[in-house]
């Protein structure tokens, strides 16, 4: 089977990689899962991936993957797990994103423009992920020892 299209001069033709400016946004897990550092430092060490699609102002919606873990980005973890629902989670300190565990959860990250490096144009990079305040509280609550109600 062909496909068709229709042919365009290359002024016509955009990149299609339009940064977003720095600021807060919401987005979408579109893919989560467990991967291995390459890094030499760390080699082999398990870390969480994630594809997130981040929607833009003008329906510019811009694709970005983070990494984190426990020994790296820690507070990403923290954070991206308070923000999408994760929180009681966290607090008991399993989580899993395999499989796509996580897609379709949803939340607010904080965007910067990263540097140019290695021959690539600088491009968007999760600076944060921006917690739900009361799913914080609620986890952090459930994962307080209960008081007795003995009145003294």
């Amino acid at each position: 089977m062909a496909f068709k299209f229709l042919p365009k001069a290359e002024k016509d033709i955009s990149s299609g990689f339009e940064n977003l400016p720095a600021g807060e946004y919401p987005f979408t897990v579109l893919e989560s899962g467990i991967t291995q550092s390459k890094s030499d430092k760390n080699k082999g060490k398990e870390m969480c991936a994630v594809k997130i699609c981040v929607h833009g102002p003008n329906n510019l919606d811009k694709h970005i993957f983070d990494y984190f873990a426990d020994w790296f980005s820690e507070w990403k973890l923290k954070h991206f797990c308070e923000t999408v629902g994760l929180a009681k989670e966290y607090a008991a300190g399993v989580v899993a994103p395999d499989s796509n565990g996580w897609s379709g959860r949803e939340g607010y990250v904080k965007i910067k423009m990263g540097k140019a490096q290695n021959g690539y144009e600088a491009k968007n990079e999760v600076a944060d992920y921006l917690p739900d305040d009361e799913q914080t509280r609620e986890a952090l609550s459930a994962a307080e020892p209960e008081e007795d109600d003995v009145p003294f």
